[in-house]
């Protein structure tokens, strides 16, 4: 896998990911996501990681194929995730 989102991806993959460690229970959720905003390239800043986590608040279910499109995941990526065989933007551009 990729270990790194890039611009165009990396304040959704963080407020993806601030939705999904929601879900987690108690977790550092601030430190979590400072830790990915600093893998981004570039790196994101501290107010990317409030805005963030401010996001997901009220954040509705995200599908699957939403979450590939705004990763902007790749035919070969997919082929690693067993659910994520068959992402309709991946189809559309075949």
């Amino acid at each position: 896998m990729r270990g790194w989102f890039q611009e165009g991806c990396r304040h959704l993959a963080l407020l993806l990911f601030a939705k999904f460690l929601r879900g987690v229970g108690d977790l550092d959720i601030e430190a979590k996501l400072g830790e990915l905003a600093d893998e981004c390239v570039p790196p994101l800043n501290h107010l990317a990681v409030k805005g963030a986590i401010s996001g997901s608040k009220n954040m509705d279910r995200v599908t699957d194929d939403t979450i590939a499109e705004w990763l902007g995941i790749t035919a070969q990526e997919a082929t690693g995730l067993d659910k994520w065989t068959r992402i309709s933007h991946l189809e559309e551009s075949s």
